[in-house]
């Protein structure tokens, strides 16, 4: 695979792809056999002529192989050249618009062969209406198929084409927006598959597309492993993709701000708000059934549903909807783990702030906010092995997951800024 990036996940990136999960593709692409040529791109093929045997692969079984020229992205410098039995190039697209007279219908087209659309899919030709991939982006099978019902509904100014029940007159309502521009304006108007083996599916943002503009949105990531999951266990056992069977072909560390372990193995992802109720902006996944799985993840993001509504639905067993819950458990975790830190300098400000805690600060600190003493005795002993001694914050934080409600919450909600509203509390008392 010849690709002009200098790796796959930076050129799956622009499409919208997370960056981890484009990672597990290009390993799983190396664990395959494939070889993976970054920063090159192929400037000729001609035949082989040192090769005196036919091409096994060539749909006419006169052809020789082929040999590819290969020179380093944006510029003259020469690879290493490659012989092959077939070539695919995916080098974008082009509308195909040349013989259908549209010129004589006074329709504009551009330079690429597109037909530029309105908001109703109307072409510069009054009445004459377009859909479908000679529009332009995002040029899917399933947008194709929702822009040619939105045209129709425009030249019929009926919802969904139909008139209202016992009424002969239509109903005219405004047709929705699918022209391109309104399409690629919102990550979350419909879902993308990709038919690797195994698949890739997206829909909605990733953590950086969340936190830039114009969203700026604080978000955390919730990761459930493909090996976690029953049927991912079932299904894998014994066979060469058990387990986090890409660690030998991931290269580097993992992304972000090192709250998520590096993925080493099919995954799915959850990017929600950090803020209370913690909605579901994001759903990437690479895996089996990831291009199933995905029409879950859309109803979340397009509905705006929470963590607290993936974690009270009993999901049937045994399937990778699973998948989501572990993603979601993980997700709560790092809030909390969030929650902890915020408790631990506020209990620290109200201390000594030298940035650790004794027990002695712990209780004076929960004295303060009104916890009664048997809470305080139990959390003072769940979090420091001595009565003495002082801890700092991460071990603080990991202590402190550790403990169970009523205890967890009690602390929690000792400290106002950690747990502020119902939602918070609802969805940190699930992980338990």
């Amino acid at each position: 695979m010849v690709v002009r990036a200098s790796d796959l996940p930076k050129s799956l990136a622009r499409v919208g792809i997370d960056r981890q999960i484009g990672t597990l593709l290009q390993a799983d692409l190396r664990a395959a056999g494939i070889r993976l040529l970054f920063a090159s791109e192929v400037v000729a093929a001609t035949p082989d002529v040192t090769s005196a045997a036919p091409s096994k692969r060539a749909r006419d079984s006169s052809c020789n192989a082929l040999r590819l020229e290969v020179v380093k992205t944006g510029s003259a410098e020469a690879r290493e050249p490659l012989v092959a039995d077939l070539v695919l190039t995916a080098t974008g697209r082009k509308a195909v618009t040349e013989g259908l007279g549209l010129d004589e219908l006074g329709i504009e087209v551009r330079s690429n062969g597109d037909v530029p659309v309105t908001e109703t899919l109307m072409t510069s030709a009054d009445g004459v209406y377009a859909a479908g991939d000679l529009i332009g982006a995002p040029q899917l099978a399933s947008t194709g198929i929702e822009q040619a019902e939105s045209a129709v509904d425009a030249m019929l100014g009926r919802r969904d084409g139909c008139a209202a029940e016992g009424d002969v007159q239509s109903m005219p309502v405004a047709a929705a927006d699918c022209s391109p521009a309104a399409l690629l304006s919102n990550a979350a108007r419909y879902p993308i598959g990709i038919w690797t083996m195994p698949e890739l599916a997206f829909v909605g943002l990733t953590a950086e597309a969340a936190a830039a503009p114009p969203h700026e949105l604080a978000v955390v990531e919730g990761v459930g492993r493909y090996s976690e999951s029953i049927r991912g266990h079932v299904h894998t056992v014994g066979s060469e993709q058990e387990g986090e069977y890409l660690m030998p072909y991931v290269e580097g560390g993992g992304e972000g701000d090192g709250e998520l372990a590096q993925l080493t193995g099919p995954a799915l992802k959850l990017v929600v708000e950090r803020a209370a109720p913690h909605r579901i902006v994001g759903v990437h996944a690479f895996g089996d059934d990831a291009c199933e799985l995905i029409h879950y993840g859309t109803t979340l993001v397009q509905g705006g549903k929470t963590l607290s509504d993936i974690m009270t639905l009993c999901f049937a067993a045994v399937t990778y909807h699973e998948l989501f819950k572990l993603a979601a458990r993980d997700a709560i975790s790092t809030l909390q783990c969030d929650a902890w830190r915020r408790i631990y300098r506020q209990l620290d400000q109200m201390g000594n702030e030298d940035g650790e805690l004794s027990a002695d600060e712990v209780q004076r600190g929960l004295e303060r906010w009104g916890a009664d003493a048997e809470a305080i005795d139990d959390i003072v002993r769940a979090l420091f092995a001595k009565k003495s001694g002082a801890v700092g914050m991460e071990l603080f934080v990991k202590r402190a997951s550790k403990m169970r409600s009523p205890m967890q919450l009690d602390l929690m909600a000792a400290g106002d800024a950690s747990v502020s509203t119902d939602a918070d509390a609802a969805v940190y008392t699930r992980i338990n």
